[in-house]
């Protein structure tokens, strides 16, 4: 539907600007460069979290009976 589901929403940064003009966006480059770092340091953190998040999973996964405490019991 209307929203993406959660997770990956693919590459929407070229939708809609150059119809909008340069001359808007042209602020919202400049704060894109400043911000670049920044942002690379949060798909970081994320990638770190899934990675404990999947750990932990295949914790449960190597103990038998552990099947019954699975996703909502973390």
């Amino acid at each position: 539907g209307e929203q993406p589901r959660r997770g990956h929403r693919g590459n929407k940064r070229a939708v809609g600007r150059r119809a909008a003009g340069a001359r808007a966006s042209a602020g919202a480059a400049l704060h894109r460069r400043r911000n670049r770092r920044r942002h690379r340091r949060q798909a970081h953190y994320r990638g770190h979290a899934l990675r404990v998040r999947a750990a932990r999973y295949a914790g449960q996964h190597r103990h038998a009976g552990a099947r019954a405490a699975a996703p909502g019991h973390l």
